[in-house]
């Protein structure tokens, strides 16, 4: 008899659209820190959260300019997962060997290696009209 794995459902969601401008930006840090304070997730949580839909975000500008992006939030059991979906500005699928890490001395660029950094787990998908990237954020066990 095999073991199976589960993914837990989600036990709270958030998923908001913005216009696709820099002033959405604050809005949307703002809105995830105020929805995980209201779950009662703990401090370290919400800061790495805050960052990655902060750095997620700006990367779905940067890509789309002037485009609508989503942030949906979710938290299981286990995990906090934000992703950030945008639409493509070119007709090349998003595949992960387009994403790259910037260098150290880039002025620029460094948004997905901030992710890798505070994530646990980060995926990117998307078709030739959109991208979407998720981080997700293991829970403290309490």
């Amino acid at each position: 008899m095999g073991v199976q794995a589960t993914v837990s459902e989600p036990t709270a969601t958030l998923h908001r659209d913005y216009e696709g401008s820099a002033a959405t930006l604050r809005s949307a840090r703002r809105d995830v820190l105020a929805w995980l304070s209201d779950l009662d997730a703990d401090e370290a949580t919400k800061d790495r959260a805050a960052l990655i839909v902060s750095e997620l975000a700006t990367n779905a500008l940067q890509a789309s300019p002037g485009r609508t992006y989503t942030v949906r939030v979710a938290r299981d059991d286990e995990y906090v997962s934000i992703s950030v979906r945008n639409h493509a500005s070119d007709s090349r699928p998003p595949t992960r060997d387009r994403w790259h890490f910037a260098d150290r001395s880039a002025l620029r660029g460094r948004g997905l290696a901030i992710v890798t950094s505070l994530a646990d787990e980060v995926t990117v998908d998307g078709d030739q009209s959109e991208v979407v990237v998720t981080a997700r954020i293991r829970l403290p066990v309490l």
